[in-house]
């Protein structure tokens, strides 16, 4: 893969180590536009490593961040030292987990309760040019900030990343990916050789076209990661834009840094239509993944723009990326063909195999499984599509995903709740032109009391699970039990409001 062979005994580390060595003054990665060069990107990897080696760090180590270089310095770091990332969304508890040491922005930091023994902070501009923080400390919620400073066990990631340490006296160890999924409430492990087959596979399909790659989609996501790691594994340069950031400023970034490729989020490909922004000349490939777009939308962006969103089938939980659409081939209804390293199968509930054309449950064979699978060595999706004769994969029903990511309303109820208790409250989904964004639902006929709710919302909810719209009604539907009946929720709408 790229000027070096993928081996197993690699750590992440030593791997991008052997990249820096003969890419040294290359930019590795571009973020918000400002360089960082292969060489300086590892002496920020050794010098963390070190200083969490001095704290005597253990266990696993949560990673609540946005995009940001310091996503891929924490888990560089922590691999060289053999301890587990444990990559968390902006709004779980670490606690739940057990997790002591948190790496985090301070509007993550600050809503923990209760709070981890070690926490370091991160501020994006750290590593962006001087200014451009999408995410400062505390913004204006002083009382968040006296809050914050009474805590102990505080330490800012600036601190402890320009350090000139000497790499020999590190530990080389491997650690490992772990990522928390609302699908069976289940916490799975991903060793350094998931990353690398991973890696690899979307390598070898990619093969022989030019790799700047911008990625603008949630690295939280391990097959979004994954994309990132391959401008990097290969001595190209990654174009890093955090999600939710203003679109035509990420256009401008991207075209700036004369990417080739761009992982997207419909967010993004939504508000480049709506805004008609231009596309950068040297965009050859758009991508999303694991998110599902409407075929309307996908030919609609096609039209205006004469390129297409190639989108993939990705089981983020168990085997990352497993599908993609074809480079070269215009489709808009399948999700593409397996990647050199899967195999997709189609069979009835016995298990029996299903002939080509005819739906049956999806089944995908790989040797980066982290699920249980079936005797066979075979993962059962649970979802339900067929293949055609070409070996593209097109599912019967789509996931109801935002942003890639499963949603549980209920766990947003939660966080809401607890600051707000006027009137009763709901989360659902509602499709827009190309996918599905959050609606919030309150029990009242004031428009004050919208606007209210709204603005509470986004004082307390990150970008990814903040409602696009809000939703007055006379009651929230529930069962005799008090359960929300969510196929009624806004049958009986008053009004609403799309804050900005």
């Amino acid at each position: 893969m790229g000027e070096a062979e993928v081996k197993q005994e690699n750590t992440l580390y030593r791997y991008l180590y052997q990249i820096a060595e003969k890419n040294s003054s290359q930019v590795a990665i571009y973020y918000l536009g400002k360089p960082i060069t292969y060489s300086a990107l590892i002496s920020m990897v050794d010098s963390f490593a070190f200083n969490l080696k001095s704290l005597d760090v253990d266990g696993d180590v949560g990673i609540m961040l946005r995009n940001s270089p310091q996503i891929l310095i924490s888990i560089l770091a922590l691999n060289r030292l053999g301890l587990p990332a444990f990559i968390l969304n902006q709004y779980e508890n670490p606690s739940k987990y057990g997790i002591k040491t948190i790496i985090g922005n301070a509007s993550s930091l600050c809503r923990l309760d209760p709070f981890p023994d070690r926490a370091i902070v991160v501020r994006e501009e750290d590593l962006g040019p001087y200014g451009s923080s999408i995410d400062p400390y505390f913004k204006n919620d002083r009382a968040c900030f006296k809050k914050f400073l009474a805590k102990r066990g505080i330490l800012k990631f600036s601190d402890m990343i320009f350090d000139k340490v000497n790499r020999e006296e590190l530990p080389e160890n491997d650690g490992v990916l772990k990522r928390h999924t609302f699908r069976g409430d289940s916490v799975y492990t991903y060793p350094s050789s998931f990353i690398y087959e991973a890696a690899n596979s979307l390598q070898q399909f990619l093969e022989g076209y030019r790799k700047d790659v911008a990625v603008y989609s949630s690295l939280n996501h391990i097959s979004s990661l994954i994309f990132s790691l391959i401008p990097l594994f290969s001595g190209r340069t990654l174009t890093l834009m955090p999600e939710f950031y203003e679109v035509e400023k990420t256009i401008k970034a991207i075209e700036k840094a004369e990417s080739s490729m761009l992982v997207g989020n419909t967010y993004l490909y939504e508000e480049m239509l709506l805004k008609n922004v231009e596309m950068p000349k040297t965009i050859r490939y758009l991508f999303s993944i694991g998110e599902y777009i409407r075929p309307e939308f996908l030919k609609d962006f096609f039209v205006k723009y004469g390129k297409d969103i190639k989108i993939g089938y990705d089981i983020s939980a168990a085997t990352g990326l497993v599908c993609m659409q074809e480079l070269m081939k215009n489709d808009f209804d399948s999700v593409g063909v397996a990647l050199p390293d899967c195999t997709v199968s189609i069979s009835d509930r016995s298990g029996k195999p299903l002939p080509v054309g005819e739906n049956g449950l999806v089944k995908i064979k790989s040797n980066r499984i982290v699920d249980k699978t079936d005797e066979g060595g075979s993962l059962s999706t649970g979802d339900l599509g067929h293949i055609d004769e070409s070996g593209h994969l097109y599912l019967a029903k789509a996931s109801e995903t935002v942003f890639g990511s499963v949603v549980s309303p209920e766990i947003i109820e939660g966080i809401i709740g607890k600051v707000w208790n006027k009137t009763d409250l709901a989360v659902g989904l509602y499709k827009t032109r190309s996918s599905y964004r959050l609606e919030a639902f309150i029990a009242s006929s004031d428009r004050s009391d919208a606007v209210k709710f709204a603005r509470t919302c986004k004082e307390i909810l990150p970008l990814e699970i903040r409602p696009f719209r809000y939703v007055m009604v006379k009651k929230i539907p529930r069962s005799q039990s008090g359960k929300i009946i969510r196929e009624l929720l806004g049958k009986e709408s008053i009004g609403s409001i799309n804050p900005k």
